[in-house]
């Protein structure tokens, strides 16, 4: 998406909201409210999506860092809240990444055979913390004003072998 004005655009992880944008939305809300609302525009809460020990199988040892560069900028990507998501329009509030959303992402890398592991944390900049694997969804609810941005991951690509 190139610039526009009027949209957010930014390069940060956490791209912040500008006095012009946070005007700019605060006077398109009062022109369709009624005359006794009483507006406040904010940031949003940042929920970093990180992966823990997904592990990427490869069938040759020269494939391990081309693979593991390429898994790491897929993920950033994809958790940019300004230009990631499923169609790379960004996220929209109170939308959280599957486990199964990460399968599919780091399974469409060139080489990769499969993937295993994955699991997910989920952290507020307030501090609270959910982890995510294939068998545990969240289980509490997720603040609306939520937007993900990316976390620090941790992946460990190997060679393939018989027995996993």
């Amino acid at each position: 998406m190139g610039y526009h004005p009027g949209y957010p655009h930014s390069k940060k992880d956490r791209p912040k909201l500008s006095l012009e944008l946070k005007r700019q939305v605060e006077d398109q809300l009062y022109k369709h409210a009624p005359n006794t609302t009483n507006l406040q525009v904010s940031e949003p809460v940042y929920m970093s999506v990180s992966l823990n020990n997904a592990n990427l199988k490869v069938l040759h040892p020269n494939l391990i860092p081309s693979v593991e560069k390429e898994a790491y900028t897929k993920l950033k990507e994809f958790l940019n809240p300004l230009t990631g998501g499923y169609e790379g329009k960004g996220w929209d509030f109170g939308r959280m990444p599957c486990i199964s959303d990460f399968y599919n992402l780091l399974e469409k890398i060139r080489n990769v055979d499969h993937v295993k592991d994955i699991s997910v944390t989920l952290k507020t900049d307030t501090g609270q913390e959910y982890v995510l694997t294939p068998e545990k969804k969240v289980s509490t609810q997720i603040s609306p004003y939520s937007i993900v941005y990316n976390g620090v991951h941790r992946i460990d690509v190997e060679t393939y072998t018989e027995e996993g």
